[in-house]
């Protein structure tokens, strides 16, 4: 999905780990109202040419400390989300990676298990100042999503 704004300047190319989470095809999030009792915003309406389904997130997922092992249990999709509507980032470039929140889709585990993602440079430099590898665990949602909402944002990430 293409903005319709420039580039900004202080535009850089996200690590290679990043990017490649960042190449999936485009998929629409709407995403849970901020303030209590509010309903969720309606995804935008997507153009002809773009297929996209829109797919509620109920909201981010409480951390945990343990990752949960489940016989059956496995990835399918991990991809970047980005902007009000949590729209996922299909391009290896974004201008605030603070604002990118994380989607893991999962099969096989329980609503409540403990997923962990690991983010970490291809060429095992630092993915931010003085960090080799980030660690996020968070807990799957009664759909099988568990959604980081901005991890990135307590880092200073090494753009190269």
């Amino acid at each position: 999905m293409k903005s319709s704004c420039p580039p900004s300047p202080t535009t850089r190319r996200a690590p290679l780990t990043l990017r490649c989470a960042l190449l999936m095809a485009s998929t629409l999030f709407a995403s849970q109202a901020s303030a209590a009792g509010q309903p969720p915003f309606d995804p935008p309406t997507p153009a002809p040419s773009e297929s996209l389904t829109p797919i509620r997130i109920l909201a981010a997922s409480p951390a945990c400390p343990v990752t949960t092992r489940r016989s059956g249990g496995k990835v399918d999709d991990i991809y970047w989300t980005q902007g009000p509507y949590n729209a996922r980032v299909d391009t290896d470039e974004v201008d605030h990676y603070v604002d990118l929140n994380l989607v893991v889709k999962t099969s096989g585990y329980h609503p409540g298990d403990c997923i962990e993602a690991t983010i970490q440079a291809d060429d095992g430099q630092d993915v931010a100042m003085e960090t080799k590898t980030i660690v996020l665990r968070a807990r799957v949602n009664e759909i099988g999503y568990a959604f980081f909402e901005a991890p990135m944002r307590r880092y200073t990430v090494i753009l190269r």
